[in-house]
């Protein structure tokens, strides 16, 4: 008889993590076929404002890396992507009676997203910027001759950063857009002898490009 009750007691053991495990196995099952998702290459395009002054951007992004973190909770799972992106853009703003500016950048972009579809993002740029003067620019030469400058204007570097806050409708509506608000900040050098800051504002469209300069994002998972 005692060892029957060991029998029954050590079977019910390897029953009950036998369960455990399975129960464990779909769970995760059920997460990945939920959250079957991974970033794409995306183009975008945005209304830009320097101020008060007005412009546009346009710019393609690429994914390199992203993270899904699964935090287990006792009646549910929280899922969190981290994704990281290269994105390279052309982008303008016309100050009137002042100048007009052209910028070409490679930004660093770090998000984060949630399983709904909304995310924050921060990011660091750098890149090339080209003003051209909003009006006729003339120089004289030694000899007093008056001679019109066409394309007036000079070249600069340029340092970024900034912020976003979007969301995107692949997660929850399986559809390949996202929208964003983006806040940046321009650092233009030498800008006599110093820099000068550009705060700038952007809302866009993001639509991710099925087929075009395909992405294979280093992957990661993580469970908490």
């Amino acid at each position: 008889m005692k060892y029957k009750l060991k029998f029954i007691y050590l079977l019910t053991i390897i029953l009950f993590y036998q369960k455990q495990a399975q129960a464990q196995e779909l769970l995760d099952e059920n997460i990945k076929n939920e959250h079957n998702y991974a970033p794409a290459t995306g183009i975008s395009g945005s209304l830009l404002g320097s101020l008060i002054h007005p412009g546009f951007k346009v710019a393609i992004e690429r994914p390199y890396k992203f993270t899904q973190i699964d935090k287990h909770r006792k009646h549910r799972t929280k899922t969190i992507y981290k994704e990281r992106y290269l994105s390279y853009g052309l982008g303008m703003y016309h100050h009137i009676n002042y100048h007009a500016n052209y910028f070409s950048q490679t930004e660093w972009v770090a998000r984060r997203q949630k399983s709904n579809g909304y995310y924050t993002e921060s990011s660091l740029g750098l890149g090339i910027s080209r003003t051209f003067v909003d009006g006729a620019t003339f120089n004289v030469s030694d000899n007093g001759e008056v001679n019109k400058v066409f394309l007036a204007g000079n070249w600069f570097g340029l340092v970024s950063a900034g912020g976003a806050l979007g969301y995107n409708a692949n997660l929850k509506n399986k559809k390949n857009y996202s929208l964003y608000f983006k806040y940046n900040f321009l650092i233009l050098f030498p800008y006599n002898s110093l820099v000068t800051v550009r705060p700038t504002i952007e809302l866009g469209f993001n639509y991710n490009l099925s087929g075009f300069w395909e992405a294979k994002p280093k992957f990661k998972r993580e469970q908490k």
